[in-house]
């Protein structure tokens, strides 16, 4: 009787996702007696490297400041073992991004250096195409803390 090799698929990452720092990796079961999964990444051209080894069906954490990844194109595969040792032949493999690059944005409104009393209106853009959106936040020069003015969505921000 032949024997059923075990095999799961990553779920909840797709191909070309762009990851910040840390990810659960979860996977579900194809075929075959699941008992752990072996979790490895390895950058685009380089060698295969581990991130943990877990029971079936639990996830493997990747920080991927830990092991200090520079932004670039990596993959991540999960390979399946059965209790006995045997594994998938071809264990399932996601391309990711990991960006590591802080988002800049500009204060457009009001000009550097304007002085002004009551409302005023807040503005700011980006060329960076991965900003979601924009916390405004002031201080006295003299305090210590920051505090928040309003968000807003990078492509439309404009708050008053």
């Amino acid at each position: 009787m032949p024997i059923s090799l075990p095999s799961v698929n990553i779920s909840e990452i797709s191909d070309g996702e762009i990851i910040g720092s840390v990810i659960a990796i979860n996977t579900k079961r194809e075929e075959g007696n699941v008992a752990y999964i072996k979790y490895q990444y390895k950058e685009e051209g380089g060698d295969w490297e581990d991130i943990e080894t877990t029971v079936y069906p639990y996830p493997a954490v990747f920080d991927t400041k830990e092991p200090n990844l520079s932004s670039g194109n990596y993959q991540i595969q999960a390979i399946a073992l059965d209790s006995s040792g045997n594994s998938d032949s071809s264990p399932d493999t996601v391309a990711i991004e990991i960006d590591h690059t802080p988002p800049v944005a500009t204060i457009t409104s009001p000009i550097d250096g304007t002085v002004f009393t009551g409302t005023v209106g807040l503005a700011a853009s980006s060329s960076d195409a991965d900003i979601d959106s924009v916390v405004f936040q002031y201080k006295k020069k003299e305090d210590v803390l920051w505090i928040n003015v309003g968000t807003c969505p990078i492509h439309s921000c404009r708050l008053k």
